[in-house]
């Protein structure tokens, strides 16, 4: 079970070989089957070759990049809760057939911009669409879209057409898709009986997994105590109603055992009660990735006694991850899976280890519990989130006897109650109750932020870890050594291997260097700059109805390199795709400083920043040995919102970075012309608007003589950037280029007399991200 569980963990890291030469390594396979089982490799082995056979028959069904975009007519079922906004809904779609000319469609998820009829489970539509290839930016830290998809079996997105009007086929849910109309249903009826916004949100994600309501508030309170687990629902809430069918079960049998009626195995009916309640609640909850996972391992824990099987609990711990991979290979690249596995680790040897009695005995295996859940968890939470909530031991042993004793027993009753008609009652105990949950995260959050030293040691903690690949694999190697049961000497080692992740500078910047990430935020410019003790960011990307850029990549990504308060906050222009983040990152980076080139945007947009200054009322900043100029002429030629842009040149005594924003040819004429030649150093160029031929000219890069050329643009974008133009430019001087629709986020290294560039679609090992692009 170790070997095979770790190979499908380390897999999704590596690449696929290419779907001709699957059959001939299964042959090899199997022909050296001997060997592989006397040096113990096999169960390794059959779990890369499992994942390469499933990652290959998901990726088959994918539209081929080469296709995409797709135009043509599908016809399907709707299938779990749709997203519903004011301006458009977004749902999924399992196909009845596959498309012509794209044959290998199986689920896709479409937006129906400006709907003109409602869209529920179980209806079947035939709709004119466009699809693309589920395709991620890739960052150093940010929400994998296209692993999402996959893991999902969701194999195109797109938009409904209007070219040929929808039409409604069928309203008649059969077999599983009965489920989500029932979800559904549910969702509407607790919709309409009179809950605040605020207790429905919570009820919609408690009681049927939709977290669709929940404030983008409500979520950084969460994230703030460390308390998302509770709401979103877990192993903590299958937990429970498991626990509640095994109380149920014992009550029931409570004649029996009083009147001593001799039953074979009274546990057993308890377990299976359990389980059905269990599996009732994950399908209530949509069965998703997350459930799935936490019925899975409670059955791997409560099943084997009653069937007879003789394993310890460290055996059935390891039967849950297998059987978990094996449904879903992608796990691990979910926090939750991590989370939820460890954490439940930490609890059976806290369990084994601690024996106090009394209510003492209790309230002390309640503390012990949550700090030794704290501390192993400390890594985890840094590795995926990149920050950690020092008072969420405090909080969570407070709140999670409260909603797990209190508030998932009383919403059963409650809803109950509603449905008997005592309405007026039940609503204001709900009222009450969840209020009262999230005063008490409030008030934890506030303590949080008076405290000053909390803060600190918060960012200190945040900032110091920036963990190496290398660093992480020595931890995955130890922790799964201190999880070894009665293996002491092994357990030192895995303490031992866990100390470069805990106490390691990875991501360090000397005195007179700099790091900067031309991040892939699609069609926009973001650009995060780090010297040794200070930090820039360039724009900040888009933002949409859905949210921004900036908080799905551009803040994680800034958390992941060390980067948690921005010192200084350039936003070019006011054009969308340069400024649509600056909400997000002014309220979650906090800059000292921001500098803007357009007064039409800074008129608009409200700072609670030290200082907002237009860029060129400062023009050059020193940090740590590194130089930050602004260059950008003060008369503009045009009124052009693109010529507004602030350009900003950041050099040491090797390397310079150019970050023009939108300025077009005329303005890079005025600051050629305006400025003395520049003095020779490795140069890289962030491309005006992204490429537009309208932008780099000849003037221009004679007069940088770029090394190299970064485009921020989005792949396959509807403007044609890069530019051929451009392009023809670039390789009349051979000067190479980078795009991060096509090569994803850019990291520029200026350290140690050397200048070096390196794409994240060069490093980071995905195979669903690869053979994306070798389509």
């Amino acid at each position: 079970m170790i070997g095979f569980s770790i190979a499908i963990i380390l897999s999704n890291y590596s690449f696929l070989p290419a779907a001709g030469w699957l059959w001939p390594v299964a042959a090899l396979f199997c022909a050296a089957f001997p060997v592989f089982r006397r040096f113990g490799l096999f169960a390794f082995c059959l779990g890369m070759a499992y994942v390469f056979f499933w990652g290959q028959w998901q990726l088959s069904h994918r539209l081929p990049l080469d296709d995409s975009p797709y135009d043509g007519i599908v016809s399907g079922v709707v299938v779990g809760l749709p997203d519903e906004f004011p301006d458009r809904v977004r749902f999924e779609l399992l196909l009845d057939a596959s498309p012509v000319g794209a044959d290998s469609l199986r689920k896709i998820r479409l937006t129906w911009y400006r709907h003109t009829q409602n869209i529920s489970p179980g209806q079947r539509w035939r709709f004119s669409v466009r699809l693309k290839t589920p395709r991620s930016l890739v960052n150093p830290a940010g929400f994998d879209f296209a692993a999402w998809h996959l893991s999902r079996g969701i194999d195109a997105r797109g938009y409904v057409r209007s070219d040929l009007s929808p039409e409604l086929l069928a309203d008649d849910a059969k077999g599983l898709v009965r489920l989500d109309r029932q979800r559904y249903r549910l969702s509407k009826w607790l919709e309409g009986v009179g809950f605040s916004k605020l207790t429905l949100a919570t009820l919609q994600a408690l009681l049927l997994g939709d977290k669709r309501f929940l404030s983008d508030t409500q979520w950084q309170l969460l994230q703030d105590t460390g308390t998302v687990h509770l709401v979103v629902i877990s192993g903590l809430h299958i937990g429970i109603v498991c626990l509640l069918g095994y109380w149920l079960a014992a009550l029931l049998q409570l004649p029996l055992v009083m009147r001593r009626i001799q039953v074979a195995d009274l546990r057993r009916g308890r377990i299976v009660l359990a389980l059905v309640f269990a599996t009732v609640y994950a399908f209530l909850a949509g069965f998703t990735i997350p459930t799935q996972r936490a019925l899975i391992m409670a059955a791997a824990l409560l099943l084997p006694p009653i069937l007879g099987v003789v394993i310890s609990v460290w055996q059935r711990w390891w039967l849950a991850m297998l059987l978990v991979l094996l449904i879903q290979p992608l796990s691990p690249l979910q926090a939750g899976f991590w989370l939820s596995f460890f954490a439940v680790a930490v609890l059976l040897t806290v369990a084994t280890g601690e024996t106090g009695q009394g209510r003492w005995g209790v309230f002390r295996r309640m503390l012990l519990s949550q700090l030794a859940i704290f501390v192993g968890l400390f890594p985890i939470l840094l590795i995926f989130t990149g920050n950690v909530s020092l008072i969420s031991p405090l909080v969570n042993i407070v709140a999670i006897p409260y909603i797990s004793l209190i508030v998932l027993p009383a919403l059963v009753v409650i809803i109950m109650l509603v449905a008997l008609g005592l309405t007026g009652l039940s609503v204001m105990l709900a009222e009450e109750l969840l209020s009262l949950f999230w005063r008490g995260l409030a008030w934890g959050d506030d303590l949080l932020n008076q405290s000053g030293f909390i803060v600190q040691a918060e960012e200190k903690l945040t900032e110091h870890f920036t963990p190496e690949p290398e660093y992480l694999l020595l931890a995955v190697v130890g922790i799964g050594l201190l999880l070894l049961p009665q293996v002491f000497p092994f357990r030192i080692i895995g303490a031992v291997l866990c100390l470069p992740l805990l106490f390691g500078r990875g991501d360090t910047v000397q005195q007179g260097d700099f790091k900067a990430w031309v991040l892939d935020v699609g069609q926009g410019l973001a650009v995060l700059v780090k010297t040794s003790e200070h930090s820039l960011l360039f724009d900040t990307g888009a933002s949409y109805p859905g949210g921004s850029v900036a908080q799905s990549f551009v803040i994680p990504s800034a958390g992941r390199s060390g980067v948690n308060k921005l010192n200084w906050l350039v936003v070019s222009h006011g054009d969308n795709d340069h400024s649509g983040g600056f909400a997000d990152v002014n309220r979650q980076l906090k800059p000292g400083e921001v500098f803007f080139g357009s007064a039409e945007w800074q008129a608009r947009v409200e700072s609670d920043s030290g200082k907002i200054l237009a860029c060129g009322a400062v023009k050059e900043l020193q940090a740590d040995g590194v130089r930050f100029r602004f260059v950008q002429p003060d008369s503009k030629w045009s009124v052009n919102e693109n010529n507004k842009s602030c350009v900003l040149l950041v050099e040491n005594d090797s390397c310079r970075l150019v970050l023009p924003g939108d300025a077009e040819a005329i303005i890079e004429e005025q600051i050629v012309r305006e400025n003395d030649p520049l003095a020779a150093k490795h140069t890289w160029l962030v491309a005006g608007h992204h490429g537009s031929q309208t932008s780099t000219g000849d003037l221009w890069l004679e007069w940088l003589q770029p090394r190299q050329v970064i485009f921020s643009s989005g792949y396959k974008n509807r403007y044609g950037h890069p530019s051929e133009k451009v392009i023809e430019r670039l390789e009349h001087r051979l000067v190479p280029w980078l795009d991060t629709g096509q090569h994803g986020a850019v990291a520029l290294s200026a350290q140690n007399n050397n200048c070096s560039a390196l794409a994240a679609r060069q490093v980071k090992w995905r195979y669903w991200l690869v053979d994306s692009i070798r389509q």
